[in-house]
């Protein structure tokens, strides 16, 4: 038989706060691997370097239930045999600056080599500090401010969390471009 590989990316979606167990019997045998939270977690624009939950991330509207529904999703989609994959994500339609996408830029374009250390350290110790059991982290960074000049700085805030989440044996990825017109229309060719 062929097999097939499919993952699954969830973005923009809303949480009820509590799992339905008959999908999860649907899951366990479909060709899922992974699924992935596209909106965890992103930069905090009120404080420079730190990490903040994703606005987008509020189980039945509320704030409090992010950790109880995260490690509930993760042990159950574990339980199927699906890997769950956080996201870092920051994504500008057309050609529209935001806060979060313009303070991102700024602070990378000016950062040294020990605050994008320290962010990365801020990044691990946010998710897996907490106890949740991703398995890896997805960057998705369509901020319009982006420009060749943040590459290299881009390039060891992503390696860097991906040498910080090796001994854990967790994984990275990063789109540098939309693969679908309804998102965001940046594409960072530096990337």
């Amino acid at each position: 038989p062929i097999e097939t590989r499919i993952e699954l990316q969830t973005g923009g979606y809303v949480l009820t706060g509590a799992i339905d167990r008959s999908l999860l019997a649907l899951l366990k045998n479909a060709p899922i691997d992974d699924v992935s939270l596209v909106h965890t977690i992103q930069f905090d624009p009120t404080k420079p370097g730190d990490v903040t939950w994703s606005s987008g991330l509020a189980p039945n509207g509320n704030t409090k239930l992010r950790e109880p529904y995260l490690k509930d999703l993760i042990d159950s989609l574990h339980g199927v045999g699906i890997q769950v994959r956080a996201g870092y994500e920051i994504v500008e339609k057309g050609k529209t600056h935001s806060t979060l996408g313009d303070g991102f830029s700024g602070w990378l374009g000016s950062a040294s080599a020990s605050d994008i250390d320290s962010h990365v350290e801020r990044i691990v110790q946010f998710l897996w500090g907490k106890g949740l059991d991703f398995d890896g982290l997805g960057f998705d960074l369509e901020a319009n401010g982006l420009t060749l000049s943040h590459g290299p700085n881009l390039r060891r805030l992503i390696q860097g969390t991906a040498k910080a989440l090796a001994p854990r044996n967790k994984f990275v990825t990063y789109d540098n471009a939309p693969s679908l017109d309804a998102d965001g229309d940046n594409k960072n060719k530096f990337m």
